[in-house]
């Protein structure tokens, strides 16, 4: 069975957004992982920073969100005292880290995803899983409104 992989909300953003620098990467690779069976993974944590842009977007957009995970995302999951374990030693051992980005990781760690796909070259240096969608320029992540980094608005 292929291990999951875990994506950032970065991605997803870009995936909706054809403006985005990173929009075609992203569509790419989603639809890659797609054909070849893997089940994609979205910490609760993504999906309610990714819910919060579509709130403040139109109803439409929240519908898409959530058309698109129940459709297409084989699991949204919890962050459970797993998560908040594995998180705490990320953060423990980088101090730097945004709680939001270690709950990403932490996800990953949990799940044994194969990879960690984000918009967030930072998080390289944390994680060897971390796969960044490329774009027309590499975002290195700005705070987002949840406190992890993201992608600019």
């Amino acid at each position: 069975m292929k291990r999951p992989v875990v994506i950032d909300s970065g991605v997803l953003l870009a995936f909706w957004d054809v403006a985005d620098t990173q929009h075609e990467a992203a569509v790419a690779v989603l639809k890659r992982h797609l054909a070849d069976g893997i089940r994609l993974v979205v910490p609760v944590t993504v999906l309610s920073e990714v819910l919060v842009r579509a709130f403040r977007a139109t109803p439409y957009a929240v519908r898409t969100v959530e058309s698109f995970v129940d459709d297409l995302v084989g699991e949204v999951h919890p962050a459970d005292q797993a998560i908040g374990r594995a998180a705490a030693r990320l953060r423990a051992n980088h101090p730097a880290l945004p709680l939001a980005d270690a709950l990403l990781l932490a996800t990953g760690e949990v799940v044994r995803a194969q990879e960690i796909l984000t918009t967030n070259r930072q998080l390289e240096q944390v994680d060897q899983r971390i796969r960044v969608v490329p774009g027309d320029q590499d975002q290195a992540g700005t705070p987002d409104a949840a406190g992890g980094t993201g992608p600019a608005e």
